[in-house]
C-alpha cells in the first residue's frame, strides 16, 4: 500500500526524483530479500522535513548491512546515503515489530545541492 499523508506537491516537485530512485532502491531490497509478506509506503512532512518510510515484516537486515561503509557487492543503501548526504538527508533503518525492517529516508523541505547531513 502506498499512502501519502500530505497533498504538498508542489514542495515535492524538486525532490520526486531522488525519492522515485531511493524509493525504487529500498523496494527492490524488499521484494529481493525480505521474504515479505506486506510492505507499506508512507510519505509524510515532519515540520521541516520530507520522511519516505518503508515498512514490511520479512525478514529484517544483517547488522553489518546497515553501517556506512557498504560491502562491494552491497552497493545500493551506501548509494542511497550518498545521494542523501549531498541533499543534507539521512537514511535510518530499525527493526519492526513483532518483524521485519524500517527503513526511514528524511529529507529537509528545502534541499540544498552539496547539503552536509546532520
Amino acid at each position: 500500500s502506498i499512502s501519502i499523508a500530505d497533498q504538498q506537491s508542489i514542495e515535492l516537485e524538486q525532490k520526486k526524483d531522488l525519492l522515485f530512485e531511493i524509493l525504487r532502491e529500498l523496494i527492490t531490497n524488499v521484494v529481493n530479500h525480505s521474504k515479505a509478506n506486506l510492505c507499506i509506503i508512507t510519505l509524510f512532512r515532519d515540520e521541516d522535513e520530507w520522511v519516505l518510510q518503508i515498512e514490511d515484516d520479512g525478514v529484517g537486515l544483517d547488522e553489518k548491512l546497515k553501517s556506512v561503509k557498504a560491502p562491494l557487492n552491497k552497493i545500493g543503501l551506501f548509494q542511497i546515503r550518498t545521494q542523501l548526504a549531498l541533499k543534507g538527508g539521512h537514511l535510518d533503518m530499525v527493526p519492526a515489530s513483532p518483524s521485519g525492517l524500517i527503513a526511514r529516508v528524511r529529507i529537509p523541505v528545502s534541499i540544498r545541492d552539496g547539503a552536509k547531513a546532520n
